[in-house]
C-alpha cells in the first residue's frame, strides 16, 4: 500500500507523501511523483498551479496515490470535501480497480462531482 505510513493521521499534518501519473509518452507506464501537502486519514490535499494559472487545491487517495478528478479552487472547498468522502468505505481500498468497483464509488463520483469549490480537472 502506497504512503502507509501516513494513512490514518486524525489531523491536517504536513507530510510529503506519493502520488502517481501515467508517463506522457508511455500511457501504460506510472511514474511516482513527491507530494508535500498536509494528509488526514486516507487524503492528502496540496496547492498547485492549473495549466491556465489558475491556484488550485488537489485531492490526493493516499492508498493508490491517484488524485481526485476534480481540482478546488480554495484549501477550505478541498477540506470539506474530504470531511465528505472520509466515511465511505470505498476509501480504505489500496487498488484502484477496487475502488472504482466498491458499492460506495458511484456516491463518493457525485459526491466530488457536486462538491461546492471545485472545478473540472
Amino acid at each position: 500500500m502506497r504512503n502507509r505510513d501516513l494513512i490514518s493521521k486524525p489531523d491536517w499534518t504536513p507530510a510529503t507523501y506519493e502520488a502517481v501519473a501515467a508517463e506522457r509518452t508511455a500511457p501504460s507506464q506510472i511514474i511516482v511523483i513527491p507530494i508535500t501537502g498536509e494528509v488526514r486519514g486516507a487524503f492528502g490535499i496540496d496547492p498547485r498551479t492549473a495549466e491556465d494559472g489558475t491556484p488550485v487545491w488537489i485531492i490526493t487517495h493516499l492508498p493508490t496515490g491517484h488524485h481526485l478528478p476534480r481540482d478546488f479552487l480554495s484549501r477550505d472547498a478541498a477540506v470539506a470535501c474530504v470531511q465528505t468522502l472520509e466515511g465511505l468505505a470505498c476509501w480504505t481500498m489500496d487498488d484502484p480497480g477496487q475502488t472504482l468497483r466498491h458499492p460506495d464509488a458511484p456516491l463518493a463520483r457525485r459526491l466530488v462531482a457536486s462538491a461546492p469549490g471545485n472545478r473540472v480537472a
